[in-house]
């Protein structure tokens, strides 16, 4: 069976896989619109609600005001104002009191203070309570604002709301008229048939009145006033028991007042998950079917793509020798009408070519460097050359003729190996290139192809490594009865041409320039002057703050004009200049 079978019974059982999502989306669609609705439900009671309040709060601001007009009308008789302020108490319940403050002097002090006689709460006790400090007051006879603030210092808490009286000249008030609210009745004017709570606050977010008070006690802060802003708005929030809520905030404009409605979602929530737990049967039945017809058909696909996958995984790995066929019919696989046989064909020829390639990567790199044979199979190296900046190293045994004269050939081609193989796999470990082997000679490079900041430290460095390390290789050769080997080393940086060098036919990458004759220069003056590394003032200027350098004169080169200014590294253990110094001629011919 072909895949586009396959793929369409796969696109039939996904139609049954969309009904669930279409389910799902109608269903949340519903339920962002039950949201919405108690939203918009919650900000209109809570707008009704304060509008209520707002006209609650100047119904009582007025009437404090005429009880204190009333304190200053002509009477027949004195003790008739007292009985007019006395009866108009009694007739509203709700005013448990009313005192008249004024501004004597820098001090504020009761004019006078009446208590509502039809009530029985020690009113008079609060009424001994002064509602501000002199420089409240003070600040409010500036402002001419009514303040409300709660008391629960009486048997029963009160709401004292302060209101200006008399004005004076300058724009300062000089009286003001404190009305002493029953709690209760103002917890009344918040009473609502939405099962929502409100909370009344002040300008710091003190609780002054709530319709649950045994979830909002009075004189306490609103914990979420944080969120409250300027106007109107609303918000989401999670309460003390971690139930999400919706509040709506007014500002009613007077004395700083904010009304806060709060519902929770819970309920609204309940009804969406009853319809999510509806849907989700729903879903699960035509889930159930089309993956019952989806994996029916399925199975004939994935195999072999898995099988694909763990081919290609063995590839990665590099196991190039992985194949997917079994048998020699891949001729028949190419003509088959099934792409996963026309794939599987097409993968083992990938991975033939891979094994070939890596063969052939395997075989350069045994003649070049890693980087050098990447790039030359890559084709990003051509005929021709490039001027670029390196340093170039050489190196040679001492006494390597009288060696093999002395010794069975099969002998030296052992210790030339072993040698070579220590030396080579040291330069490549500090970033080097080596480009070549001139018998017993080996020549490197640092910044070719591949250029780096410290190219010079790399190679001093690896100059250091490699006399340790023909320390170590002479005392296995002593064990062994075969004589020591002594070398000496050359580096040079300067400017020098690096490219492919020969035919289309036939072609070497390598550098060539006087930079790379100069140090071959230098490594056989390190014959002339009994030491095993020099290296030349260039390199010297880049590796003076890295290593201890002992300044060797200027010397005459075979076949050079100008003079070469040399340097000998002083080695110490770590390479640094830190520690002791460890001179470098120990290895020296």
């Amino acid at each position: 069976m072909k895949i586009g079978t396959k793929i369409n019974a796969l696109i039939a059982g996904t139609l049954f896989v969309g009904v669930v999502g279409t389910v799902s989306f109608a269903t949340g669609l519903f339920s962002a619109d039950l949201v919405g609705l108690l939203r918009k439900t919650t900000l209109d009671v809570s707008s009704a609600t304060a509008n209520r309040l707002r006209a609650e709060l100047k119904h009582i601001a007025d009437q404090a005001r005429m009880f204190g007009s009333a304190s200053y009308q002509e009477f027949k008789y004195p003790q008739d104002r007292i009985k007019f302020i006395q009866d108009g108490l009694t007739a509203h319940a709700y005013l448990l009191g009313l005192s008249l403050f004024e501004k004597k002097g820098t001090q504020w002090t009761p004019r006078w203070r009446l208590s509502n006689q039809a009530t029985t709460m020690p009113v008079q006790d609060l009424a001994a309570i002064d509602p501000y400090s002199a420089r409240q007051w003070d600040l409010l006879a500036k402002t001419g604002e009514p303040s409300v603030s709660y008391f629960p210092q009486s048997g029963k808490p009160v709401l004292r709301a302060v209101f200006p009286l008399l004005k004076l000249k300058d724009g300062t008030f000089s009286q003001f008229i404190v009305a002493d609210v029953d709690h209760d009745y103002a917890s009344g004017l918040l009473a609502n048939n939405l099962d929502a709570t409100h909370i009344l606050v002040d300008a710091n977010g003190s609780i002054l009145l709530s319709t649950q008070p045994n979830l909002y006690a009075s004189g306490t802060l609103w914990p979420s006033f944080s969120k409250i802003g300027a106007g109107m708005g609303m918000f989401d929030f999670e309460d003390a028991q971690g139930r999400l809520q919706v509040a709506a905030y007014q500002h009613l404009s007077v004395a700083d007042l904010i009304l806060i409605t709060q519902v929770s979602q819970s309920g609204i929530y309940t009804k969406i998950f009853k319809i999510i737990r509806r849907a989700a049967w729903l879903a699960g039945l035509f889930l159930f079917l089309s993956l019952t017809v989806g994996l029916t058909f399925s199975k004939t696909l994935t195999r072999p793509i898995l099988r694909l996958a763990h081919a290609a995984k063995q590839i990665r790995m590099g196991n190039f020798a992985v194949r997917l066929s079994t048998d020699d019919s891949s001729a028949h696989h190419r003509e088959s009408s099934n792409e996963i046989l026309q794939l599987s064909t097409v993968f083992d020829d990938m991975a033939v070519g891979l094994q070939e390639r890596d063969r052939v990567k395997a075989t350069f790199q045994k003649f070049h460097s890693r980087e050098v044979a990447e790039q030359l199979l890559s084709g990003s190296i051509s005929l021709g050359g490039a001027r670029k900046s390196a340093v170039v190293f050489f190196s040679d045994i001492r006494g390597f003729t009288a060696l093999s004269e002395d010794l069975d050939a099969e002998v030296v081609v052992s210790i030339l190996n072993r040698y070579m193989t220590t030396m080579v796999h040291i330069i490549h470990s500090h970033g080097g290139v080596v480009d070549k082997f001139i018998g017993d000679s080996i020549m490197a490079i640092w910044g070719v192809p591949l250029e780096r900041a410290d190219d010079s430290i790399r190679a001093v460095r690896a100059c250091q490594d490699m006399r340790t390390a023909l320390e170590e290789l002479n005392h296995e050769f002593a064990a062994e009865g075969l004589p020591e080997i002594r070398v000496g080393m050359g580096l040079n940086y300067g400017p020098l041409v690096a490219g492919n060098i020969g035919s289309e036919e036939r072609m070497e990458y390598t550098v060539i320039g006087d930079t790379v004759n100069t140090a071959s220069r230098i490594e056989s003056i390190t014959k002339e002057l009994n030491t095993d590394l020099l290296i030349s003032d260039t390199v010297a200027a880049q590796v003076a703050d890295e290593f201890h350098l002992e300044r060797m004169g200027s010397v005459r080169a075979k076949g050079k004009k100008n003079e070469l200014v040399l340097y000998k590294v002083l080695f110490t253990e770590s390479g640094s200049k830190d520690d002791p110094e460890r001179d470098g001629e120990a290895s020296a011919a």
